[in-house]
């Protein structure tokens, strides 16, 4: 992977922790995305949860789709790809998106929630870029389908057809 678009235009990724109280893991998932996509990622300034998007008809949950709209208006021009990270437990009305904050994610092992984290942002970028879900089973791209194990189970890069397509 380079860091250059099709239209060769540098990427530029940024990370924007919501509410996000886990400074460590932040700049895991910020080398992480530098390593795969060989180009520098941005930390932006923590911002706040806005409580507009708080449902609690299940418990605290917070709206991933009002959260999506909420970013891309605040993301500037300047950046490709723009990475939310929150450990509030989201919710979304279409399957793709994880929130850290959901229970089935973290699990007692440091490096297998640091897998899992990796995983499933560089999945979300994959989208991102336009890639839709793979039916390799070890691609990064593979649909987890809601299950845990399928992200643990997950390779380390996506397929050659998905490469292929970026």
């Amino acid at each position: 992977m380079s860091c250059v678009h099709q239209a060769h235009r540098p990427r530029v990724i940024a990370i924007q922790p919501i509410a996000f109280d886990k400074p460590e893991q932040i700049l895991i998932v910020q080398n992480e995305i530098s390593a795969f996509f060989h180009c520098p990622v941005y930390i932006l300034p923590q911002a706040p949860m806005p409580q507009e998007f708080l449902n609690m008809s299940k418990g605290e949950r917070y709206s991933a789709d009002s959260l999506l709209d909420w970013m891309d208006r605040r993301r500037s021009d300047s950046i490709s790809i723009l990475v939310g990270l929150t450990n509030k437990d989201i919710f979304i009305r279409k399957p793709g998106i994880w929130g850290i904050g959901d229970h089935r994610f973290a699990p007692a092992d440091g490096d297998l929630y640091a897998h899992r984290l990796r995983t499933i942002v560089l999945h979300e970028i994959g989208h991102d870029l336009g890639l839709p879900h793979c039916p390799t089973p070890h691609c990064i791209m593979h649909d987890a389908d809601g299950r845990i194990t399928t992200i643990d189970s997950a390779g380390t890069d996506f397929c050659a057809r998905c490469k292929g397509k970026l």
